[in-house]
């Protein structure tokens, strides 16, 4: 699937992200990356990039050959099948979604492309560390040269994870694509904390933030070498009868565990429901 054209409609935050991604890395140049989007500012990055771009979707759906769905899940179902009727799509044409809710087998439907990838990144792609939980479509899965070809282009946004069923999209959705918010929300309740211990916002904020990203690079460290799960990191952390212990034990005696899988488990079942 070399030298094979992409468009990419919507270069919103996440879309404009996608983009940059694929031509930071060098997955695409810039002359095979076309993109789309209503509002001409945000074309602005890609035309200086040299790609070709246009607030007129239509115009570009039959010069490509992958089609990025980077649009608003509610008004997606009408537009592909306004594309349809027009026969905009090439008969090999790929489509790749980012759209919460809508399924492979509702954008089939409406856009009557069968070859289809199902993709859910975080905002953290924002930054180049996302994580894009993905599932292909049988007639895109069947092929080697397909799979390869997107396993490379997920793992440009950061860490990929291919999902055998579609299923997993929504798990996926619980785990990394709402997680984010966990961490800010952990985040501003240890701020607020640490401003009631006397320090300032900004102090507090810091201190927050910075124990979280050591945090986790220590993590990071210990799943690249394969020392430690998360369960040992913290048990090295933790002294018995010690301050996290005591921390800990408060965290497990108020269900901290239980609320917070619930949580997640509330997120899948809402990403279901839509």
């Amino acid at each position: 699937m070399k030298n094979k054209k992409i468009l990419l409609i919507g270069a919103g935050n996440m879309g404009s992200a996608i983009g940059k991604a694929l031509l930071a890395e060098h997955f695409v140049s810039s002359n095979s990356l076309l993109v789309s989007d209503t509002w001409e500012k945000n074309l602005d990055f890609f035309m200086e990039q040299g790609c070709k771009t246009s607030p007129c979707t239509e115009e570009l759906i039959p010069e490509v050959d992958i089609i990025i769905l980077a649009t608003k899940p509610q008004p997606l179902r009408n537009l592909l099948k306004e594309w349809a009727e027009k026969k905009l799509f090439k008969k090999e044409v790929i489509l790749l979604s980012i759209a919460a809710g809508v399924s492979v087998a509702d954008i089939q439907d409406n856009s009557g492309v069968s070859s289809v990838v199902r993709v859910m990144p975080n905002t953290p792609l924002l930054v180049g560390k996302g994580v894009s939980g993905y599932f292909m479509s049988e007639s895109v899965a069947k092929e080697s040269e397909n799979r390869e070809y997107f396993a490379k282009m997920m793992k440009s946004f950061g860490l990929a994870v291919q999902c055998e069923t579609e299923e997993k999209i929504n798990a996926i959705t619980a785990l990394s694509g709402s997680g984010p918010a966990y961490f800010f929300r952990l985040l501003e309740s240890m701020a607020e904390q640490g401003e009631a211990f006397g320090f300032t916002k900004k102090e507090a904020e810091h201190i927050a933030l910075h124990t979280l990203l050591g945090a986790g690079l220590l993590a990071e460290k210990a799943l690249k070498e394969g020392s430690d799960d998360f369960s040992t990191l913290r048990q090295k952390v933790t002294s018995k009868g010690g301050t996290t212990a005591a921390a800990l034990d408060s965290f497990e005696s108020n269900n901290l565990s239980f609320v917070f899988q619930e949580g997640m488990r509330a997120a899948k079942q809402r990403a279901e429901e839509l």
